[in-house]
């Protein structure tokens, strides 16, 4: 093995083969976790290793029964130490999904947080006008029936004088991409 292909020796793991909580490799983990974690760092950093675990297959793979019997003990300990890399390599790349795992939950959270319990109506349509979601506020504003029936036309509850309007910002929004704006008269369905 060369100086370009050493790695650090594998870290004490505990009866269960991952790294205990003490561990400077796993608190190493967890801190390249938390730095990487949702960037596109993360994904070159993967890919990465993805190509060594296969040139690491390919090369014990090209190797038959009788040559992985006549392994010397230095061979065997180089594949052993290999193993043991990519290993750790896995244990980090966990960690770094439960990071982003939690990540996630508490974004979901914030967001259910921000949508649903604003004293504000929101609603989300999709490009034909229908009502994909509505919080609590719009619920209650509109129908009380709209929490329970999505997919509601967002025209029914707009007064019949401002239907053109909705429909030309509509038609704008989808043209353009740009945001639009407007007031428009709601009616409430009951």
């Amino acid at each position: 093995m060369t100086g370009d292909d050493e790695r650090p020796a594998a870290a004490p793991a505990d009866e269960a083969g991952s790294l205990t909580a003490g561990d400077p490799l796993r608190r190493g983990a967890v801190a390249a976790a938390e730095a990487t974690a949702g960037q596109a760092g993360g994904q070159a950093a993967a890919a990465a290793l993805r190509q060594r675990a296969e040139a690491a297959s390919r090369e014990i793979a090209e190797l038959s029964p009788d040559e992985l019997k006549a392994l010397s003990p230095e061979d065997t300990r180089r594949f052993l130490h290999e193993l043991r890399v990519h290993q750790i390599e896995l244990q980090m790349q966990n960690e770094e999904l439960r990071v982003a795992q939690v990540e996630l939950v508490v974004s979901r959270a914030r967001y259910f947080d921000l949508f649903n319990l604003a004293p504000v109506g929101y609603c989300t349509l999709s490009k034909e006008g229908l009502i994909l979601q509505a919080n609590v506020c719009a619920a209650t504003l509109l129908s009380p029936l709209l929490a329970a029936q999505a997919k509601q036309s967002i025209s029914c509850f707009i007064h019949r004088d401002d239907g053109d309007t909705f429909n030309l910002l509509r038609q704008q929004l989808i043209a353009t991409g740009e945001p639009q704006s407007c007031e428009l008269r709601l009616v409430k369905k009951d």
